[in-house]
């Protein structure tokens, strides 16, 4: 609604961003100079800050289960929880409640915001819902 107050909860994921995840499934490849996220046939480099990462292909190419795999450990997902509910790394998820039932998740709030077409000006944003295994 335009002109209407809506209280907003975020959490930060700090190294767990877009770019910085990027970065650390690079960062854990499997030691063999390559990652098997990357399509065939790629060579190249991942720059991040100031660390520079390579971004080569298995010879086989990618295999959604071996990335995967790596991309789960890269995450920390099985790491303890000392909280009462975490969400990967040993990270607090937030709680949950029923600010969950409506859930809009965004990466860059600000500068990408376009891409899905947000006009902040008149608080006004096209949406949609997804099941959670999308």
């Amino acid at each position: 609604m335009i002109m209407s107050y809506d209280y907003i909860f975020f959490s930060s994921y700090l190294h767990y961003g877009l770019l910085a995840a990027r970065a650390v499934v690079l960062k854990s490849s499997n030691g063999n100079g390559y990652n098997n996220c990357m399509l065939e046939g790629y060579q190249g480099q991942y720059k991040y800050g100031s660390e520079t990462f390579e971004a080569s292909a298995s010879p086989s190419g990618a295999s959604y289960s071996k990335c995967k795999n790596d991309v789960v450990k890269s995450l920390k997902v099985d790491k303890a929880c000392t909280h009462l509910k975490c969400s990967f790394g040993g990270i607090w998820n937030g709680g949950g409640g029923a600010g969950q039932k409506n859930l809009f998740v965004a990466s860059f709030f600000f500068d990408m915001a376009d891409e899905i077409r947000c006009h902040w000006l008149f608080a006004f944003c096209v949406t949609g819902k997804w099941k959670s295994s999308e």
